[in-house]
């Protein structure tokens, strides 16, 4: 009989470095996400909301989203294991210790179940969880990459270069798009582009973008604050919020837009 798991993969930015929450290893250096089984009375939503309560960061999770099945035969040795896979947004921290490039990164109080290390130099991970890791980054990328904002601000060419690679998400309800959930609150707008460009694997114009994202200005969207940067070495930057309401009434008339269109 098959056991059935969930596994969370967090996704959390720290100094604009997208970070990944893994458990400390129960033993040798493999290190592993983190997982709850499902027993018979509860549901996938069910376990993986109570594992999230346990993990040190559960209250600055802002989103999350079932995203992806692993039940190939043999990915567990001397079991049959099939893992339902979420990705998790949590809200950066407002103050990040300095880390060297690969290194762990532990913002919250030490509890001892694990620690964030950067996507990009993740350490030895046991059985497939670095293709976990990369499907769930695929796919919270294809969310982002759907949203209406993205769409009006990204220039159509790398959109659709990035198409090729990620399966586009299914259009539903307008939800606030992804990347907000990641960026800090506020955040500079140059903080967007510099995501953008990590997620596309090229750069963007920094006029084009920056006029792109005046446009919105009149939807209300990116709120302007009356604060700027502060310790940085470069110009302090202005600081912006993202307005949920603003979002929801927008959305609405560009799905109408988009439709008119096809």
């Amino acid at each position: 009989m098959a056991t059935v798991v969930v596994h969370p993969v967090a996704f959390r930015l720290i100094e604009e470095r997208l970070m990944v929450w893994l458990a400390r290893p129960s033993g040798g250096e493999e290190r592993s996400l983190p997982q709850r089984e499902l027993s018979e009375t509860e549901s996938d939503r069910d376990a993986l909301e109570r594992l999230l309560t346990v993990l040190p960061f559960h209250r600055d999770i802002v989103r999350s989203k079932h995203c992806a099945v692993f039940a190939e035969p043999g990915r567990v040795p001397h079991r049959r294991e099939i893992a339902l896979i979420a990705w998790v947004l949590v809200r950066p921290p407002h103050q990040a210790r300095p880390a060297e490039p690969g290194s762990a990164v532990t913002p919250e109080p030490d509890t001892g179940l694990g620690d964030w290390h950067e996507a990009d130099s993740l350490p030895p991970m046991v059985h497939d969880h670095r293709a976990i890791i990369e499907a769930a980054y695929r796919n919270l990328g294809a969310e982002i990459l759907h949203d209406a904002v993205t769409r009006r601000v990204l220039p159509r060419h790398l959109l659709r270069s990035a198409a090729d690679a990620l399966t586009m998400a299914d259009g539903s309800s307008p939800l606030p798009p992804a990347l907000f959930g990641l960026l800090p609150d506020p955040f500079p707008l140059s903080a967007i582009r510099r995501f953008y460009e990590r997620l596309l694997g090229a750069e963007i114009d920094r006029g084009n973008f920056r006029r792109k994202l005046v446009e919105l200005r009149p939807s209300g969207i990116l709120k302007e604050l009356p604060i700027f940067q502060r310790g940085v070495r470069h110009r302090a930057a202005q600081l912006f919020t993202f307005d949920a309401k603003a979002w929801e009434r927008w959305a609405a008339t560009e799905d109408a837009a988009d439709d008119d269109v096809a």
